[in-house]
């Protein structure tokens, strides 16, 4: 932040979900002065479904629920 950087990239997957875990609590007391950018994709495998994957309006509330 100090060198002018305000934008955080992240996703549900990485780390299984412990990197948005952790990036909460460090970004914690400055969560206002950030930006971030998360993704969403709910079961990433073809396998489960055209519900149940992909970037849809129900999997983006699914995991808005989830944060």
């Amino acid at each position: 932040m100090e060198a002018g950087a305000d934008f955080i990239d992240t996703a549900d997957t990485y780390q299984e979900g412990q990197s948005e875990q952790l990036l909460g609590e460090f970004i914690q007391a400055d969560r206002d002065d950030l930006v971030l950018a998360r993704k969403f994709t709910v079961g990433a495998c073809p396998g489960l479904g055209i519900s149940r994957t992909g970037n849809s309006r129900k999997n983006l509330a699914t995991q808005s629920r989830r944060v």
